[in-house]
């Protein structure tokens, strides 16, 4: 897609992307993906795997709507 960029960032299995037309600051990004990614375990209880997120998946989608707020975090 013209004009717009990917972020992403890994942990195990799992790619967590963010997706922005705008000029954005990646580390703040990179940062609030790591940041969800330890929110996602402590609720958990656990690692963050495939399973994980499909048990988890409407808590996943609630967590996201508390920390994102129109589109900023």
């Amino acid at each position: 897609m013209a004009g717009v960029s990917f972020i992403h960032t890994t942990h195990n299995d799992i790619t967590l992307i963010a997706a922005t037309k705008n000029n954005v600051n990646c580390a703040l990004i990179l940062h609030f993906l790591n940041q969800f990614i330890n929110l996602c375990k402590a609720y958990f209880g656990c690692e963050i795997n495939e399973n994980s997120i499909r048990q988890n998946f409407s808590l996943i989608y609630e967590l996201l709507d508390e920390v994102m707020d129109y589109g900023y975090p």
